[in-house]
């Protein structure tokens, strides 16, 4: 099960019904995935805010008592993210959005393009 991360309201509710499912159906992987659009334009002692996200998602499952995989990817989020499901053989795609009413392209290009069913969580 793949979670497209990046540490909003809405993805950190769609963090926790990935692992309320992975708990009622073991052995189920969660991995959240993180996505820097911007590359490696950062100084080397500083964390990407991907990192800090990907961390506080890894914390949070632990608080749960649950253990998740991580992964940053780099790049356009949603080409990242369908990406990473086909490289992770998703069997459910899980992301968080925040807007009622309106999509986003990242949401857009997602939904038309998943290679496994999609969990929109608002």
């Amino acid at each position: 099960m793949v979670v497209a991360y990046n540490d909003s309201p809405s993805t950190r509710r769609a963090l926790g019904e990935a692992l309320q499912r992975a708990a009622k159906s073991p052995p189920c992987e969660v991995i959240a995935v993180a996505v820097d659009k911007r590359g490696p334009t950062r100084a080397e002692d500083q964390p990407r805010p991907c990192e800090v996200w990907l961390r506080e998602a890894a914390r949070h499952a632990r608080e749960q008592e649950q253990s998740i995989r991580t992964e940053l990817r780099v790049g356009h989020p949603a080409t990242e993210i369908l990406q990473a499901a086909r490289d992770l053989d998703a069997d459910l795609l899980i992301i968080g959005h925040s807007r009622w009413g309106a999509h986003s392209s990242t949401l857009d290009i997602v939904l038309r393009h998943a290679p496994c069913p999609v969990l929109v969580i608002h």
